[in-house]
């Protein structure tokens, strides 16, 4: 037993004496659980943004909206009062979902024509889709229900009966931008984004910490002659031209695993590039802060993860906390996997992702000054002793 004891005395100096193994077992879960609890804040999705067109404009159709807006999942951001390109209001994540009232809503119920309300959702995200589709159909409940009692209030029936009388009207569901619901085409953008941010930021910062673990950094420097551009682009020049073969590989399994592949290659490949431009900047800094591979490992290990999360891919973007939202932005993945999203999926342009873009470039400029400074900092160490 007394060995024993010694044993367990003995790890817990071993687990403490080792700065990367506490980080790791207790700060990564403790800071995992605290993110994870802002993101799913609430547990559920509300106050989704759709859109209504209302051709109508009656006493029913304006009851119908005021039921959708008091449905706590939905959130009723504009009415329009004429024929409206559904496909384009749903590009994006401005609105999940469009509710078109016909015309004569109202007339055709009253000389039992039954009438039916088409409702659009965008199907690219399967969860926020899920939950328009349902409170949509509560919805038309609700409303079939308060027409059949006030039928047959009219008609001196009972009340009771509301429930077996058929309904007044009908809702039809479309689902735009992945019609079959289909989980491959769902979680390709989250799937390749995650693979070649952790691919570059752990390559990128194992390149560069292992050149002071080696002690060649000084090498780098002479044959750099110094220069800041020369050092950096020369390491991550390779890596750039790896990545982009990467995506040609993935472009071959499109074919293998029959995909279909996107149309608009062009803006594809261009946020493909920014996105691994960005995260390359990424790893050097974690590469220069550490100049330890481990350590550097560590760090990326903890910090990255929480933000495939946090970015959007499934659980709205919109929809997570304050502090998560600060999170993910904080990484170019979530604006890559949106965008991403809106180009492969939704068949958008370049211009119905302009504020991804504008994300994306606000980052790469962000982290390459900060990797310029860092690396100017430690090239001066060696240049200075010299001088």
């Amino acid at each position: 037993m007394k060995n024993f004891l010694q044993l367990l005395q003995r790890e817990i100096r071993l687990f403490f004496s080792n700065p990367v193994m506490p980080t790791l077992y207790i700060g990564g879960p403790v800071l995992f659980g605290l993110l994870f609890g802002f993101i799913y804040v609430d547990g559920k999705l509300n106050n989704l943004p759709v859109v209504v067109v209302d051709l109508d404009n009656s006493p029913a159709s304006n009851h119908f909206i005021d039921i959708l807006a008091n449905i706590d999942a939905l959130d009723v951001q504009h009415v329009y009062y004429e024929n409206t390109e559904t496909s384009q209001l749903l590009m994006g994540e401005e609105y999940h979902g469009a509710i078109l009232i016909p015309e004569k809503f109202e007339a055709d119920l009253l000389i039992g024509r039954h009438p039916e309300i088409n409702t659009y959702i965008n199907n690219a995200n399967l969860i926020p889709s899920g939950y328009i589709s349902r409170s949509v159909y509560a919805a038309a409940a609700a409303l079939n229900t308060s027409l059949a009692v006030e039928g047959l209030k009219r008609n001196k029936v009972p009340s009771s009966l509301a429930a077996q009388q058929h309904e007044a009207f009908k809702v039809n569901t479309f689902r735009q931008f992945n019609p079959a619901s289909n989980y491959s085409v769902f979680v390709w953008p989250s799937f390749l984004g995650i693979i070649m941010q952790s691919v570059i930021l752990v390559v990128l910062a194992i390149s560069f910490a292992s050149e002071f673990e080696n002690h060649t950094f000084a090498n780098l420097v002479s044959l750099s002659t110094g220069s800041i551009f020369i050092a950096m682009f020369s390491k991550l020049i390779p890596y750039w031209i790896l990545a982009f073969l990467l995506l040609g590989v993935y472009a071959v399994y499109f074919h293998f695993f029959r995909q279909s592949l996107p149309d608009k290659i062009g803006p594809i490949v261009l946020v493909f590039l920014i996105f691994v431009f960005t995260i390359s900047f990424q790893g050097i800094i974690a590469g220069l802060l550490f100049k330890n591979q481990l350590q550097a490992l560590q760090f990326l290990i903890i910090l990255s993860m929480p933000a495939y999360v946090s970015s959007g891919f499934s659980w709205p973007f919109e929809q997570d906390g304050l502090v998560a939202k600060l999170y993910g932005g904080a990484f170019p993945y979530m604006s890559f996997v949106n965008g991403f999203r809106i180009l492969f999926i939704e068949d958008g342009t370049l211009g119905d992702i302009k504020d991804y873009i504008q994300m994306q470039f606000i980052l790469l400029l962000l982290y390459g000054s900060i990797s310029g400074i860092l690396l100017k900092v430690n090239i001066m160490k060696i240049v200075r002793p010299a001088i």
